[in-house]
């Protein structure tokens, strides 16, 4: 496009670019929540830490929060185009 006719198409457009980053700001909880997610499903290789060590509730914890983990993280994924629209 020509420089001249960005300057003019510009302050139009500066609205659209506003809610734009207001909708990209409404996903950051989803993200963050996947995010979180991620770093629980390590928490299974974590049982075999515990294990030898007769840390048993420790062990039931990583197994518990490991085992979601990943259905957490698809539902957080599948709820993203809800948090991007507004309607989450």
């Amino acid at each position: 496009m020509e420089p001249v006719t960005i300057s003019i198409l510009a302050p139009l457009l500066i609205p659209y670019a506003v809610k734009t980053v207001k909708g990209a700001a409404r996903t950051v909880p989803c993200w963050i929540n996947a995010a979180t997610q991620i770093i629980n499903i390590f928490r299974l290789p974590l049982v075999s830490l515990g294990l030898p060590f007769a840390l048993v509730g420790y062990v039931v914890g990583n197994i518990a929060k490991g085992t979601m983990a990943p259905f957490l993280f698809v539902k957080e994924v599948l709820c993203l185009p809800l948090y991007f629209f507004g309607m989450a």
